[in-house]
């Protein structure tokens, strides 16, 4: 560890051609790693070799900037420099079809009239009575959103910031930020708290554990089609949640603290 950590910093003064080629050769696999996770969620159309090139742009923007001394580990970094790449990639190629777009906003829109006539969180079947729908369609507009609707990529058709970007790096060692970072800790996990257990347990497996839709699947005895849903309605819950309380996603982003802002 100490070794890896001199070799950064030495890279940093020197930016010696050789040391770079042994930290990119070292890391290299991130960018794969994260490509392959993305294109699970994605349209077959979309080359696995395509998100690959973008995130390698990410990746490499990450060897030149990245400052061993604030005490984040390269590879969390790294991830997240490459997955904003990927999908700023996919939001210049406009991928998402105009009814998938059309029907995740029309379903937001339910969730926020229901939220704040019901003064709590609806349930599927109330929303798909308020879209005037059935409960399977709801859940078939769920699925087909499901590659829009990530914590890792901005609400579909706006230029705005991942909630992912909202999350909190607990190693970070900026004593500034102290206070900001403990507010936006505080709300996210108010709003994660009011979703039902299964969509909590569904985004902890997913995005903490890192494990994959099926694998997530096993975990809860459901089908990796039922993971879908359920992330794909946790994440409109948390946007709905946040517009009800009159906080976009960009109002928790505090400079320094993550990916985006150093991309942007």
């Amino acid at each position: 560890m100490r070794a890896d950590e001199d070799l950064w910093r030495t890279y940093r003064q020197t930016r010696d051609s050789g040391l770079r080629d042994q930290l990119v050769e070292k890391h290299l696999v991130l960018v794969k790693y994260s490509a392959v996770r993305i294109a699970r969620r994605l349209p077959h159309h979309l080359g696995l070799d395509d998100l690959y090139s973008a995130g390698l742009f990410g990746f490499l923007a990450a060897i030149e900037d990245f400052d061993v001394d604030r005490g984040v580990e390269f590879a969390a970094y790294a991830t997240r420099r490459i997955r904003g790449a990927i999908f700023d990639e996919l939001r210049r190629l406009d991928w998402v079809p105009r009814a998938v777009r059309r029907k995740v906003r029309e379903a937001e829109r339910a969730m926020d009239v229901l939220g704040t006539r019901l003064g709590r969180q609806p349930t599927d079947e109330e929303i798909a009575i308020e879209l005037g729908i059935t409960i399977e369609e709801y859940h078939r507009t769920l699925s087909d959103g499901m590659a829009v609707l990530s914590l890792d990529a901005a609400p579909p058709g706006e230029d705005s910031v991942a909630p992912l970007d909202t999350l909190e790096d607990s190693r970070s060692p900026n004593p500034l930020l102290a206070t900001a970072t403990k507010e936006r800790r505080q709300i996210l996990s108010r709003l994660i708290e009011t979703l039902p257990e299964k969509q909590r347990q569904v985004l902890a497996l997913y995005y903490a554990e890192e494990l994959t839709m099926r694998e997530v699947g096993d975990v809860l005895g459901v089908t990796e089609s039922r993971v879908s849903q359920l992330h794909s309605s946790a994440i409109l819950r948390l946007r709905a949640a946040l517009r009800r309380h009159r906080v976009r996603p960009d109002d928790l982003v505090v400079a320094g603290t993550g990916s985006r802002d150093a991309l942007r």
